[in-house]
């Protein structure tokens, strides 16, 4: 359940954030100052302050881990980008080492960027390979691992080459399997409690006038929203608005053009 609702575009995401936690507020409200129950919700004046506390600082503390883990898979999806660029490029350099084969090499390391833009970066389902990336990747090992290679120039550009490969490789596959991380439900779903629990406690602590609740509701409930949309924004890294750009990839493509 959770996992679908951060598959949500994130204007969606924000919309249900706002009305879920918009309507507990109002809730709350009413229960304390409208409806019949206030009489019983006004007996809990004067409860100890430490009380109130508790679940600010829980929600604060499980939403700082929560992002900490979101931001680590956010950074680790750009890094396999720029590896994969960096082995491109290794690639397109080492190929003029060849001269005989560069032009082979090149046209299949374009391929390969071109099928990874064109073809596999907005698949959906996300995260699965595309045949045609797979086919381009397996051309431009051939080429490059090729006996033409491998006689045309000297052992230490030959295995330099097949290792740039092998990271590009490397890379493709640590960016579709960070396309495969698990959501963390749990921490997810304390977390959102905790903003709850945090709603209730304001609500509590501000028993005494209907006007000064209203704000302190507001002021943590926009708080509260702002912070998990935040983190909800980045925690597909590979969808989304805040997905990570295809951008270093083209890049490559570009400086490959250059003459």
């Amino acid at each position: 359940m959770l996992s679908g609702w951060l598959d949500l575009p994130l204007w969606a995401v924000v919309v249900t954030l706002i009305a879920f936690y918009g309507l507990t507020a109002a809730l709350l409200h009413l229960a304390s100052f409208r409806w019949p129950t206030r009489h019983h919700v006004a007996s809990l004046q004067g409860m100890a302050t430490p009380f109130f506390t508790t679940a600010n600082t829980l929600f604060a503390l499980m939403i700082a881990f929560l992002s900490a883990g979101v931001w680590e898979t956010y950074r680790n999806a750009v890094q396999t980008v720029l590896q994969e660029r960096e082995g491109v490029v290794a690639v397109l350099e080492l190929a003029n080492a060849v001269p005989s084969e560069a032009d082979r090499v090149r046209d299949r390391a374009g391929r390969y960027v071109a099928s990874v833009i064109g073809d596999e970066w907005n698949l959906r389902p996300i995260g699965h390979g595309h045949p045609n990336t797979d086919a381009a990747l397996l051309a431009l090992l051939a080429a490059v691992a090729s006996r033409q290679t491998a006689s045309a120039t000297e052992p230490m550009v030959h295995a330099a080459l097949i290792n740039a490969v092998q990271r590009i490789s490397a890379a493709r596959s640590s960016r579709l399997a960070l396309t495969h991380a698990p959501t963390d439900s749990p921490r997810w779903l304390a977390v959102l409690l905790l903003a709850l629990l945090t709603q209730v406690s304001v609500a509590v602590a501000h028993l005494d006038r209907a006007r000064g609740q209203i704000v302190a509701l507001t002021l943590s409930t926009a708080a509260a929203i702002i912070a998990l949309a935040l983190v909800a924004a980045l925690e597909r890294p590979f969808d989304g608005a805040n997905q990570v750009s295809p951008e270093p990839l083209q890049q490559a493509i570009a400086a490959m053009q250059l003459p």
